[in-house]
Parts: C-alpha cells; sequence; structure tokens
C-alpha cells in the first residue's frame, strides 16, 4: 500500500480519484454505472474548482432515491465490479469529508463523520487498496502516478491543485484506460 500520509490531502484525493479511474471501466456494464461516472466526476469538480457542496456530493453517496453509489454497490453480485464500486465509494466519501471540512460544516451524516478518526480514514484507504490491487496489477503506472504526486504535492504543501498542472498525470491515465474522455 502507498504511504499517502506523504501526500497532501487534496493531492490524496486526487491519487485516489486517478487509481479509480483505472477501474472505472469495470462498472460499464453494471446498473448505476453512469451514476458512479457523475459522481467521480463531480469529486474532480470539487478538487479542481469547489464549485459542489458537500451536502451535493452526498447525495451521490446515499439518497432516498437509492439511485446511489452505496445503493449500487450493495447491490452487485460481481466480485470485481464489488471491488470497483468499492474504489468508487471510498474516494467519494473521502472527497465529502474534505467538503465538509472545507466548509467548516460541523454536522455531517455519521458514515462520514466516522473518517475524522485517523484509524477510520486508514481502515478505509486499506479497504481501497484491497480492493484496487485484485482489480488492477500494472503496479508501473499506480508507481509512476504517486512519483508523481509526491514530486508536486507532498505532505506539508497547501498547495492547491489545478487541472493544467496534472497533464502529465492525466495523459498517463487516458493512455492507460484508452478513454479521451475521462477528465
Amino acid at each position: 500500500m502507498k504511504d499517502l500520509d506523504k501526500l497532501n490531502k487534496e493531492a490524496r484525493i486526487v491519487f485516489l480519484l486517478f487509481l479509480t479511474q483505472l477501474v472505472i471501466d469495470n462498472l460499464a456494464d453494471s446498473e448505476g454505472y453512469d451514476i458512479a461516472v457523475n459522481a467521480l466526476q463531480r469529486c474532480w469538480d470539487w478538487v479542481f474548482y469547489k464549485n459542489i457542496e458537500a451536502f451535493d456530493l452526498y447525495d451521490y453517496l446515499g439518497n432516498d432515491d437509492e439511485n446511489d453509489v452505496t445503493t449500487f454497490m450493495l447491490s452487485e453480485r460481481r466480485e470485481t465490479q464489488q471491488k470497483a464500486w468499492l474504489c468508487v465509494d471510498v474516494v467519494l466519501s473521502i472527497t465529502i469529508q474534505n467538503a465538509f471540512e472545507y466548509e467548516n460544516q460541523k454536522i455531517v451524516p455519521e458514515d462520514i463523520e466516522t473518517l475524522y478518526i485517523e484509524e477510520e480514514m486508514d481502515k478505509t484507504i486499506e479497504f481501497f487498496w484491497d480492493s484496487f490491487t485484485k482489480i488492477y496489477d500494472n503496479t508501473a503506472v499506480v508507481d509512476n502516478l504517486f512519483l508523481q504526486m509526491t514530486n508536486n504535492y507532498p505532505m506539508g504543501t497547501d498547495k492547491s491543485i489545478k487541472k493544467e498542472d496534472l497533464k502529465s498525470c492525466i495523459d498517463l491515465i487516458q493512455s492507460e484506460c484508452g478513454n479521451e474522455n475521462l477528465f
């Protein structure tokens, strides 16, 4: 497992988003695929522009219509797709937690609140990593992404992440996925 403590907060989200982009196509034939893609796009929007509120992001995780990431993840029966859904769920949850923190929200949903506890965040990232590595095995791509992120966004820096600054990472992901319109 990569030591995400070497990255600043936003870079952790971006790294996990990049990894999730690498496995999202496993959901292409799953009910709810469009929800997963839209949820990831809204996470990117939050990282780059901070133009979506935490509670609006949370609707992608869980809502009364049961047209959300958690519902689709829990109803999926195929192992590979379950793991891909878990990656989407984790990166969305961590993005939401950071959005609540950014907004200085004092009251947050309980499932997000647990991520403020370091041990729970560590377990959540461990679940992500375990699922991700079982469905994606190109460690060279992952290592390259991690190296680029740690070189540019190390812990202790507040450097804001801009899409144009991630061009080499985006190009790497797009070449690996074969999809030119991921971001």
